[in-house]
């Protein structure tokens, strides 16, 4: 309902102005007389609620009308004007108003009591009767709604918003029935801003204070009846969306009070405190005991499954399908066919928590297509597939070969066995894990332990803790992931052995010896080194392939020797195995330091050549600086050769730093004889690895004229004796279509491939691309390349990559691929570098990921990557330029060699099947 209050100037003692939607009412009705006298307000006669304070009473005659216009004669045309009809500004409640106390009374009145009935105007009835039935005309309505918008102040009057924790479990029904209610809500809105901005304009008018307070009240009555509709908007949308959510969530929103949003907002921290509160409340609960009686066995045997059926379905099978119904009877089909499966139970719980996943995601639609994501699911159907046919499941008897007993509590882990006892502790991140974990890893590591000599046997696993023993029997869990991950590792150990483990309970007061076990205080030997001294190790020396001295908890490397027996050690006793052909990591406990270091072992390429660095004379704090005169490639190349030469030595009883020329050559002679496919190169750089740590290699006649026995045995040939046509890879990039249709990934690769034919550099070159050294003119970019790479010389230059605008094939033009892809990556990039990874998190991307991208493209292109690696797009394009007529100055200069080289003319140029700016106009027009 809209409302407002015209006031009107008397013009003279003879007339009045009268708006003319005053003479349409008098047209309606005979018996209405238009106004003589005065400002006159227009309202319907209704009874008023009034205040408490006594006021003089008023005849309602044209008399007192006529009264009430003599009075206000002397109104000034000043103060009426402000509230002409011709104003329609934004409804802003003013705060700055001072008003008297006698006009508040209206104000605190909210329930009146007399509720007698009362008449409209005929006129008004026939005015409004119509929009209540049918509504207003579209245009009619968009006028009133943009004439009181929700006032800039006053933001309860604005429907509130559903918050976005909920929203995101809605079905679209629900969001679309909430979406209209809030529209509707929103309305109520605008009619309380239209009834303030009456009442705004009444506080400041100078009408009579009866009258005033008469019309105040009325109009402040209607404004609080629409709030409590507005209330029970709120409450109406709330009772709807209710039901819809879980039983946790529903208790923590159902009691909070709307604000901006539906339900009270921040709740995702209110979320989080409520089941912080529920896991409190389940540990303080007083946990019941299992009280055995005689009957239980009994009931056990009543309640048995019986025999595993050995049937199976004969019916054919139906032709796949994506649909989540069919899914779903994939699952149930394998779900009933698991007991006549040996280990089926066990590649049915991925399936099952994929199928709950997916109905889940899509809000209870059974009709959607259901995708399998996890790669443990695809596994389990790979599984199903290979085994389905072939394996069954025996009837077993009630006889075991091993009885094993386990326990676990937060500090360690204890197993026992045939009067044979082992025991761990935790790690830290274990420690924090559920209990039910905890004795789960405990039977895991139980059974790895005494089990790893055993084939086809049947196990008896006792444990006192009733979730593990679900578990286990029931080869996992769908609900609870961590705890199928741990019967998951178990059932496959027991699959790979033919094991059959049967687990039971049994009374805590029962299981003493694998309880002390579990208990047991951590022993002196159980130390470890620190993580970054570790790392600092690895850096230094490199990845060692066994950790001789360590446990479960504290192994560095995925191979390890224990002390004792352990779970996944390779061997137990590291004074029992060969020392002298593996890259070990050793920290001993401090008593078997000295025994440990009698040991002749390889420290690592880096160590190797810092020794050399050392035994030479030259000062510690410049060794670090002449060892990165090395490539990191060229050290990681030489870190294989030291150990190989390492071994050679240990075995020879040779000093590694001073050996002579003729050991050396028996070394060489030895890789050659051991590997006859062994080419020159590779002996090279054998040689040269040597030569770094041993003096008198360098000069050596007698090892130069081996060398070039070996080159005549092993000429050096070529990589490549023709080149692929890059006509095929830029006829595939053009097939993509236009960069706006390319997704993140084909955009990525499409403008990596596109710089490195273009340009001829290497890719290492492309991945150190900064941001800050790519300039956009007119023309093109220009990218000018400031770190270290091959082709780095001592008082050289540094490359500029040169990348022209291609009008003629905008499909094939790098610089617009270049402008697209950086307007792309944009919001996405935190790195300073050009390219980054397209999956998240957006890293700089390395050389080998670009590489990667590149084989991506020329494979799919249909280059034979079988021949052909990625740094072969330097081949082709330059090759291809120089077919098309481009002088060897500008190739050279564009990808990067000296103006006197002769690289690309020995080992570039290669048969495949114009000066300017760059490679880029001769490298494209091949495809025109």
């Amino acid at each position: 309902m809209v409302v407002e209050v015209l006031v009107v100037n008397a013009v003279g003692p003879a007339g009045v102005a009268v708006p003319p939607e005053f003479d349409a009412i008098a047209a309606d009705d005979e018996n209405y007389r238009k106004p003589e006298l005065g400002p006159t307000l227009v309202r319907p006669n209704r009874d008023r609620c009034r205040s408490s304070q006594p006021r003089p009473s008023r005849s309602r005659n044209s008399s007192s009308r006529s009264g009430a216009g003599s009075h206000r004669s002397n109104t000034p045309a000043s103060a009426t004007s402000q509230l002409s009809a011709q104003q329609e500004e934004r409804l802003v409640i003013n705060n700055d108003v001072t008003l008297e106390e006698d006009p508040l009374h209206f104000l605190g009145e909210l329930s009146p009591k007399n509720k007698e009935a009362f008449e409209l105007h005929p006129s008004l009835c026939k005015r409004w009767g119509p929009s209540l039935r049918q509504g207003l005309e579209e245009k009619m309505r968009t006028t009133l709604l943009e004439k009181y918008p929700h006032p800039t102040n006053f933001g309860e009057c604005k429907a509130p918003i559903l918050d976005l924790e909920i929203k995101r479990a809605l079905d679209q029904l629900t969001l679309r029935r909430d979406k209209y209610q809030a529209y509707t809500q929103d309305k109520v809105g605008n009619t309380i801003a239209a009834l303030g901005k009456s009442i705004n304009k009444l506080l400041q008018s100078e009408l009579p204070k009866p009258l005033k307070d008469d019309i105040l009240t009325d109009l402040n009555n209607a404004v609080l009846i629409q709030t409590e509709v507005f209330f029970e908007m709120s409450k109406s949308r709330r009772f709807l969306i209710l039901p819809m959510l879980s039983p946790t969530v529903k208790e923590v929103v159902q009691d909070s009070a709307p604000t901006e949003s539906l339900f009270g907002g921040d709740l995702t921290e209110r979320l989080r405190a409520a089941k912080a509160l529920e896991k409190s409340s389940h540990e303080l609960k007083h946990k019941s005991k299992m009280v055995m009686t005689s009957h239980r066995a009994t009931n056990k045997s009543l309640n048995g499954r019986g025999q595993p059926s050995q049937m199976r379905d004969a019916r054919p099978q139906r032709s796949p399908t994506r649909s989540f119904n069919a899914a779903r009877r994939l699952i149930g089909l394998l779900v009933s066919t698991a007991p006549a499966v040996k280990y089926g139970w066990a590649h049915i719980k991925s399936l099952e928590r994929e199928k709950c996943r997916a109905l889940f995601d899509s809000k209870q639609n059974y009709l959607v297509r259901m995708q399998i994501r996890s790669t443990t699911a695809q596994s389990d159907l790979k599984w199903w597939e290979t085994n389905i046919h072939h394996v069954f499941n025996k009837i077993r008897k009630d006889t075991y070969d091993l009885e094993v007993e386990t326990d676990a509590s937060r500090t360690g882990w204890g197993a026992c066995c045939h009067h044979q006892k082992v025991h761990g502790w935790w790690t830290t991140q274990d420690s924090q894990q559920h209990i039910n974990a905890l004795e789960l890893k405990a039977a895991l590591y139980g059974i790895k332990i005494f089990t790893k000599d055993k084939t086809s046997c049947n196990i008896l696993l006792r444990l006192d803790n009733t979730t593990a023993v679900a578990t286990i029997n029931r080869m996992g869990s769908t609900k609870y992931e961590t705890l199928d991950g741990i019967a998951r590792i178990l059932w496959s150990w027991c699959e790979e052995r033919d094991l059959w483990v049967t687990a039971t309970y049994i009374c805590s007061k029962d299981n003493v010896q694998a309880d002390q076990e579990s208990r047991a205080l951590p022993a002196d030997t159980e130390w470890e080194l620190a993580a970054g001294a570790y790392e600092m190790i690895v850096q230094r020396l490199g990845i060692p392939e066994i950790d001789l001295f360590a446990s479960i908890s504290n192994h560095k490397c995925q191979k390890y020797v224990s002390w004792k027996k352990d779970p996944d050690s390779i061997a137990v006793d590291a004074f029992t195995i060969p020392w002298g052909n593996i890259f070990f990591y050793a920290f001993p406990p401090f008593n078997l330091a000295t025994t440990s270091l009698g040991r002749d072992t390889y420290p690592g390429g880096g160590e190797v050549i810092r020794h050399a660095f050392s035994m030479k004379g030259l000062p510690a704090n410049s060794i670090g600086t002449i060892e990165n005169s090395l490539a990191a490639a060229t050290r990681k190349q030489y870190s294989t050769t030291y150990k190989l030469w390492w071994a050679f030595c240990s075995t020879n009883h040779i000093d590694p730093f001073r050996a002579e020329p003729n050991q050396a050559i028996k070394f060489l002679q030895e890789q050659l004889d051991l590997k006859p496919n062994t080419g020159y190169g590779t002996l090279n750089q054998h040689r040269s690895a040597l030569a770094l740590i041993l003096d008198n290699l360098s000069c050596s006649g007698i090892v130069k004229r081996f060398m070039r026995g070996v080159f005549k045995m092993k000429p050096l040939t070529t990589k490549y004796r023709h080149i692929w046509d890059p006509k095929t890879v830029l006829n595939y990039i053009e097939s993509l279509g236009p960069n706006s249709s390319l997704s993140l990934r084909q955009l990525t690769m499409k403008t990596v491939t596109l710089l490195a034919l273009i340009s001829g550099h290497r890719l290492q070159t492309l991945s150190l691309i900064r941001l800050e050294n790519i300039n956009q003119s007119p023309q093109g970019f220009e990218i000018w390349i400031t770190d270290h790479i091959k082709t780095s010389r001592v008082g050289g230059e540094q490359p500029t990559l040169q990348v022209p605008f291609f009008q003629a094939n905008p499909s094939l033009c790098a610089a617009t691929t270049l402008k697209d892809y950086l307007k792309a990556t944009q919001p996405l990039r935190k790195e300073e570098f050009l390219f980054i990874t397209f999956r998240q998190p957006h890293r700089t991307a390395s050389k080998d990921s670009i590489s990667r991208w590149v084989k991506e493209v020329l494979k799919a292109a249909g280059v034979d990557m079988n021949v052909f690696a990625p740094h072969s797009t330097r081949h082709a394009v330059t090759s291809a330029a120089y077919k098309k007529g481009l002088s060897w100055d500008i190739i050279r200069r564009s990808a990067g060699w000296s103006q006197n080289s002769q690289v690309f003319a020995k080992f570039y140029n290669r048969p495949t099947q114009q000066h300017g700016y760059s490679l880029a106009p001769a490298i494209l027009a091949v495809n025109n």
